[in-house]
């Protein structure tokens, strides 16, 4: 006897099931039933089954549907949900409010791919709002006539952003690039930026953590579309991605496997979102500051003097009480 909730079509249990259902002799001593939950299971109240598809459709029906489901698949399913996080009215921005608190998300590769970085920040409202996406290459514009980047390269265009464009609070990249990138980083003050160990499961809900955000519009995002294009790049690679179903809670998301396409820029954003939606909770505010404006001070009111913005120790705010 084999009895499970099917998943994807691979396997032995799909391959007994195909079995089952054939018209060769090898089944003719094979009993195969595929029958969902509410005809065989009538103690499961209704309530039970709303409850899961709201949640999630695909386990829906592979955990109470008994239906067989295809391992990879469109990533998000519906673009509208994406384009309804998307504000018209947003820009990217090239600099941010002095002393606003910012997180980045880090794809790094030095050769055969794209470095991406990801800036947002969250406002009032306890939404992540995107402010720039950006990524350099080996051979574009800002590096002709390099064959691959090195780390250095890729740390002074990041320190360019966090010390002169955005007050970077946190910001993570994948441990591939490891303690070389991290050093280099570090050498440029940059010591909130750390490397994770990207495990599948961590990943997993870093694509899960952005899909809930999405899916509650907790995600404001915007697009400017290059000349020639219907919408970013950043947004036409997210629509692109494929998910390919490990496990019934772990997912695997990737960038199709076709040349010419790429998944660096969701990457840095994912990792971004993750890290925002991690500090969503913690007062926004550093160094006494309560307002990226300025405002009360940790001596209470009294005039400040606003800082010039970036992470750098020389943009940043003093701690003497005015005499």
């Amino acid at each position: 006897i084999l009895i499970s909730s099917p998943l994807g079509k691979q396997g032995l249990f799909y391959k007994q099931y195909q079995l089952g259902f054939g018209s060769n002799k090898a089944a003719d001593n094979l009993l195969c039933i595929q029958a969902p939950t509410w005809e065989v299971n009538p103690t499961v109240p209704a309530a039970t089954f709303v409850a899961s598809y709201l949640k999630d459709p695909n386990v829906f029906f592979t955990e109470f549907g008994a239906e067989f489901s295809d391992r990879t698949r469109g990533w998000i399913k519906s673009p509208a949900d994406l384009f309804a996080c998307v504000d018209p009215g947003l820009q990217m921005r090239t600099s941010a409010a002095p002393r606003q608190p910012h997180f980045m998300g880090l794809d790094v590769a030095l050769v055969g791919d794209y470095t991406a970085v990801a800036i947002g920040h969250n406002d009032p409202d306890g939404n992540v709002v995107l402010d720039y996406i950006g990524r350099i290459q080996a051979g574009d514009d800002n590096f002709p006539d390099q064959e691959r980047l090195d780390f250095d390269d890729v740390a002074d265009w990041i320190a360019d952003l966090a010390h002169r464009k955005f007050y970077i609070a946190e910001g993570i990249f994948d441990q591939w690039a490891g303690i070389p990138m991290e050093q280099a980083l570090h050498k440029r003050g940059l010591k909130q930026l750390k490397s994770v160990h990207h495990t599948r499961q961590l990943s997993s809900q870093m694509f899960q953590n952005f899909q809930n955000m999405m899916l509650d519009k907790k995600l404001i995002l915007f697009d400017t579309p290059e000349e020639g294009e219907e919408h970013s790049a950043y947004l036409r690679e997210l629509l692109e991605l494929q998910a390919e179903y490990v496990s019934k809670y772990i997912v695997k998301v990737e960038a199709p496997n076709i040349e010419g396409k790429h998944d660096d820029f969701a990457d840095a954003l994912v990792r971004m979102v993750w890290c925002a939606t991690l500090n969503c909770d913690k007062q926004n505010s550093f160094a006494g500051v309560s307002s990226p404006r300025g405002g009360i001070s940790r001596f209470g009111r009294q005039p400040m003097r606003r800082p010039k913005g970036g992470s750098h120790p020389s943009r940043q705010i003093t701690n003497k009480r005015r005499r």
